[in-house]
């Protein structure tokens, strides 16, 4: 059975690489945006944990990252989030409680598939 990307991104994060929010969503889309283990290790290691620019969630950070020529996209995937999460903001998201960072993982992970061809 072939996993679907959203569930990839969730078992990398916090998984055997230790990889954050915003890093498990860029490793889960690493082949369609070419980016290495060391690369994503090395230049978003400081965006979890509510650390991403402006305390934006770090899988809402992400998907900005790889859809960063697509300002519709990126609209859209924040449109969608906020619909289920209220905020885009670590800090709100946590303090709502409506989603876990868990679920933010994944939610971001299944709104990027509609968004990146994952398909080699």
């Amino acid at each position: 059975m072939e996993l679907n990307t959203s569930t990839i991104a969730v078992q990398y994060y916090h998984g055997k690489e230790g990889f954050n929010c915003c890093q498990a969503v860029l490793k889960a889309y690493a082949n369609s945006s070419n980016m290495t283990d060391e690369y994503i290790e090395e230049n978003f290691r400081k965006f979890g944990g509510g650390r991403a620019p402006e305390g934006r969630c770090g899988a809402v950070y992400a998907a900005e990252v790889l859809l960063k020529n697509n300002p519709e996209a990126i609209q859209d995937i924040l449109d969608k989030f906020k619909q289920q999460a209220e905020h885009s903001d670590c800090r709100s998201i946590r303090k709502a409680n409506k989603l876990s960072c868990r679920e933010c993982v994944e939610l971001v992970g299944e709104l990027l598939a509609d968004k990146i061809n994952t398909k080699e």
